[in-house]
């Protein structure tokens, strides 16, 4: 099995810029809030894609250090975004856009609610359909082979003027070898040796 792969973002937080990314993180011990802003950016990437403004290298005395990783199994879109970036802005340009996804939560969250909803219901429907449809083809085989089983074989019996098909006896249904040859009973016609003489005169 191929392991994920994924990525460790460090880069730093400034207050006057990421505001609304320093609040959310705030809220959450650092491993829960790190999953919790992944997961709504990963949502909102549909609508909200990155821009030319989140190429921006922020600067400023304050910062705050952070790190967040980037699996491509939990957050696919990011992983394959960050991928795609040019150096030098990777890390800055993904910081920027979570911070931006955080602004467009302030300002319309029903939209990522819903969002977010749908991309993990997603998810779930994805893994549930492919347990049933596993489920599904072991319990189709399975009648299969019972069908295989329980079906009489047939054995067919082929004279000079018609073919006759009579079902083989249960004994001879047997598991990895060929069933014993039976042997048949015809009733053979005999032409009439005297048919061929002329009329006798008895008289």
């Amino acid at each position: 099995m191929a392991e994920t792969q994924s990525v460790v973002i460090r880069e730093r937080l400034y207050p006057d810029m990421h505001e609304a990314l320093v609040e959310v993180l705030a809220k959450y011990p650092r491993q829960a809030g790190n999953q919790v802003v992944l997961a709504m950016s990963e949502a909102c990437l549909s609508f909200c894609p990155i821009s030319e403004a989140d190429y921006n290298v922020a600067d400023g005395v304050e910062f705050q250090n952070v790190k967040f990783t980037l699996s491509s199994e939990k957050y696919p879109k990011l992983y394959a975004l960050y991928r795609a970036l040019p150096r030098g802005v990777k890390g800055q340009a993904i910081i920027n856009l979570l911070n931006r996804h955080q602004l467009f939560r302030q300002a319309d969250p029903g939209k990522v609610n819903d969002a977010l909803n749908e991309a993990l219901l997603g998810r779930k429907v994805t893994v549930d359909s492919s347990a049933d449809l596993a489920s599904t083809k072991n319990v189709v085989n399975a009648a299969v082979e019972r069908e295989v089983e329980a079906r009489p074989a047939v054995m067919i019996a082929a004279s000079k003027d018609h073919v006759s098909l009579d079902p083989a006896p249960a004994a001879n249904l047997t598991t990895g070898t060929n069933p014993p040859v039976e042997a048949f009973e015809f009733e053979v016609e005999v032409d009439d040796p005297l048919a061929d003489l002329p009329p006798m005169d008895f008289t």
